[in-house]
């Protein structure tokens, strides 16, 4: 398709989210028939949750409390939909008037989604869905394609990719604003004199104020360069924050963040055993989920009202 890394392929097997207490993972998986099928998975057992009438799909988010699944399914004429699972029924979330869709975040207690939808013209928008709303259009940058990967715990903020007309592509927020939801472009990471490199978000904390992805200006995965982003400290090279404990090993790119942001995990190149592997980084920053680099009263309050 064309918008990088919102990949519509069939090849996207394996585990994609689990619950807040890890009880519950979900993901997609090959039948007898070959069919990749979205799965849930609980108790050791795994659960094919169906698709929306055609013969493939994957789940790729799990609400924190575990209720909703968020993904995509095929339809009966063989396009894929965006779908939210819940209570044992799949529901199809529509487009913009195009053939595709798919939904990849998911807040806390399932009740808002985040995703990307096509317009008839097949360019690709991001959206917020809620049962009350519907998807409804978030803003981007420029050009013709933007997706949404995630979206807080609280369902407030939203983090993904936009196009920007004569640069490439740029990861971005979206917080809400007087009338609607606005958009802030969180920028690349400068690599020698190439200042305009690729970037894209695909994790948020706890209100939205900590997002981690990955930004390069290559086309080798290996000149991938894992990020984090805080309104204080900007976009930030995970491997020059922490090269102390990386030695000649790379961090390449940062998928989730723990709701407190202490915690990342992604894909890096491990020079001691010099293959790709996944990695799990401890920033040891416990609590400061305002980013402000203090854990005081305001980070209390904001996971109590983030939570109810």
């Amino acid at each position: 398709d064309s918008l990088p890394h919102i990949n519509l392929s069939l090849g996207f097997f394996g585990a994609w989210g689990v619950s807040l207490d890890g009880s519950i993972v979900v993901g997609g998986a090959r039948n007898s028939s070959g069919q990749l099928r979205p799965f849930r998975w609980e108790n050791n057992t795994m659960t094919d949750l169906g698709t929306l009438g055609g013969a493939n799909g994957i789940a790729f988010g799990i609400s924190g409390d575990g209720s909703t699944i968020v993904g995509r399914a095929q339809i009966s004429n063989g396009f894929f939909h965006a779908f939210r699972w819940q209570n044992n029924t799949m529901t199809d979330l529509g487009t913009f008037g195009g053939n595709e869709s798919l939904a990849r975040g998911v807040s806390y207690d399932g009740s808002v989604v985040a995703g990307a939808a096509m317009l008839s013209n097949n360019e690709y928008r991001p959206f917020r869905w809620t049962q009350d709303t519907g998807l409804v259009q978030l803003p981007f940058i420029s050009g013709n394609d933007a997706g949404a990967r995630n979206v807080s715990s609280d369902g407030n903020v939203l983090v993904g990719i936009s196009s920007e007309f004569g640069i490439g592509y740029r990861a971005v927020r979206w917080t809400p604003g007087a009338s609607g939801y606005v958009l802030q472009s969180l920028g690349s990471l400068q690599r020698g004199r190439d200042r305009d490199g690729f970037s894209d978000a695909w994790g948020v904390a706890i209100g939205g104020n900590i997002v981690v992805g990955m930004s390069t200006n290559s086309t080798n995965p290996r000149d991938d360069r894992a990020f984090r982003w805080t309104p204080q400290q900007g976009i930030q090279d995970l491997n020059a924050v922490y090269s102390g404990l990386l030695g000649a090993s790379v961090l390449e790119h940062a998928f989730a963040i723990s709701p407190c942001g202490r915690y990342i995990v992604g894909r890096g190149f491990n020079a001691a055993t010099n293959r790709p592997e996944a990695f799990l980084l401890d920033t040891g920053i416990t609590g400061d989920t305002n980013a402000d680099g203090c854990v005081d009263d305001s980070d209390l309050l904001a996971v109590l009202f983030d939570f109810g």
